[in-house]
């Protein structure tokens, strides 16, 4: 159950008509700026509410010759229950380029909707507060249900809280932070420790208050919104009332969870837009047992924003692992991203020589590719450098491919200006990184070879 196909025909910037075929897991779309890769998101989140057996139609009113199609797979348009309705689209999660943090503390109601539905959220547009939002909401719908009485889940340890006996929900919103802290310590797991996190409760001393949600008085709890962090040496200059509270974590002291909003933004921006996608599977799926696996849609601008380029060559392959339903919609501008992806997953756009964008799809794997070889290939950028080794390059191959002057004097200057430089261009090839790397090749070397030398010196002293 995915989107198989997309086809555009007057949606600027695209001003002719093109055709993308997808995979149904990983579709990157790469490209200069203002060549369509955002409109593309939004065109498919256009089509895909209400849509209906065979694949969906927007009109273009700008030529009123033809439309914008989207077209899905064969399971996606089954009927249900033996009707002639088509099956119901899976969820459907955006998130956009701008990612909005979690509300200050002292703050929490900054972003909050006026709604009495977790759905509702859920529908809205993406922020750090509505996660939060969402999370309390779901919390209390899954509290309010009846028991199932033949569920064959059993109580949790360690999560005392809650019992999950007869609570199939419960056991499934649960999963929920567990996915998380997986998927999360997958992508950032300098910063995220592999132990589960847990209720956020801020505070120098809550003994006495009970932790869920029902306690025997009100205390401001951050449901599931702290993580365990390897960089808890690092907040210790928190205040005794932003701090999380000792007394609540008795079990253990050396693992108090960090409240997410004290994270670096590329941390916590990573780890709510996770929440959020799996707060909207668990809802939209009505809390059943196999909630993950089902089939979702993401589509997300610049997937790669703050995150440091290791975390950018993991993020897909987490999201992969964790959510096997998932099909991907991303724009990026990053090589790191790029790497590693099979044959149909990148979608290449660009403008030709008359500024008509057209669309292309990588038919080999980028699969050990250099950055340097992605940047040249799909991202246009012949020279990976700063701006001015990059011009003087450029000025030096134009010198070269013209020849030589017929005037002397000309002439003269030509070969001047060339050899000017190429003296900037080698001082940058003999001082970057491979160069670098080869000094300390040569030099690992000489050692050995220096020991060696010693060794058999040593051998014919001992004769």
């Amino acid at each position: 159950m995915y989107v198989t196909r997309l086809t555009l025909n007057g949606t600027p910037p695209i001003s002719r008509r093109i055709t993308m075929t997808f995979d149904e897991r990983v579709n990157l779309f790469v490209g200069p700026n203002a060549v369509g890769k955002s409109t593309i998101l939004s065109r498919i989140e256009s089509c895909i509410p209400g849509a209906y057996p065979d694949s969906w139609f927007l009109e273009n009113i700008a030529d009123g010759v033809d439309s914008d199609l989207l077209a899905v797979s064969e399971d996606w348009r089954e009927p249900e229950n033996g009707s002639h309705m088509p099956g119901s689209p899976p969820p459907l999660v955006i998130v956009g380029s701008v990612r909005q943090p979690l509300p200050e503390l002292s703050d929490p109601e900054t972003g909050y909707m006026e709604t009495e539905s977790a759905d509702e959220i859920l529908n809205g547009v993406f922020s750090g507060a509505r996660v939060k939002q969402a999370i309390e909401m779901l919390l209390d719908e899954v509290w309010e249900m009846e028991p199932d009485r033949s569920s064959p889940y059993i109580s949790l340890q360690g999560d005392q809280w809650m019992n999950y006996h007869d609570y199939p929900e419960r056991h499934n919103l649960l999963k929920v932070r567990k996915i998380l802290d997986d998927c999360g310590k997958m992508i950032c797991g300098e910063v995220i420790r592999g132990s589960s996190s847990q209720n956020y409760v801020p505070g120098p001393d809550i003994r006495g208050y009970l932790l869920g949600p029902r306690g025997a008085e009100p205390i401001d709890v951050y449901y599931f919104l702290g993580v365990d962090t390897n960089d808890i040496r690092n907040f210790g200059y928190l205040s005794p009332f932003e701090a999380p509270s000792p007394s609540a974590y008795p079990q253990d002291e050396d693992a108090l969870p960090i409240y997410t909003g004290h994270l670096s933004s590329g941390t916590q921006g990573t780890l709510l837009w996770i929440w959020w996608l799996a707060l909207k599977m668990v809802s939209h799926y009505k809390f059943r047992t196999d909630w993950e696996k089902m089939p979702v849609i993401l589509l997300i601008d610049e997937i790669e924003n703050h995150l440091h380029p290791t975390w950018q060559r993991r993020v897909i392959p987490a999201l992969l692992e964790h959510f096997p339903g998932l099909q991907i919609f991303a724009t990026t501008h990053s090589p790191f991203v790029v790497a590693g992806l099979k044959a149909g997953q990148v979608h290449l756009l660009n403008r030709d020589e008359n500024g008509v964008v057209t669309a292309t799809t990588n038919t080999e794997d980028v699969v050990g590719w250099t950055a340097d070889e992605i940047l040249r290939v799909f991202m246009g950028v012949d020279d990976p450098t700063d701006k001015d080794t990059a011009e003087a390059a450029a000025a030096l191959r134009k010198l070269r491919d013209e020849g030589p002057r017929v005037d002397e004097r000309e002439e003269e200057r030509r070969q001047s200006e060339i050899a000017r430089l190429r003296q900037i261009v080698d001082r940058a090839e003999l001082s970057g990184p491979r160069v670098a790397e080869d000094a300390r090749f040569l030099a690992d070397l000489e050692s050995i070879l220096e020991r060696h030398r010693e060794s058999q010196e040593l051998n014919q002293e001992n004769g």
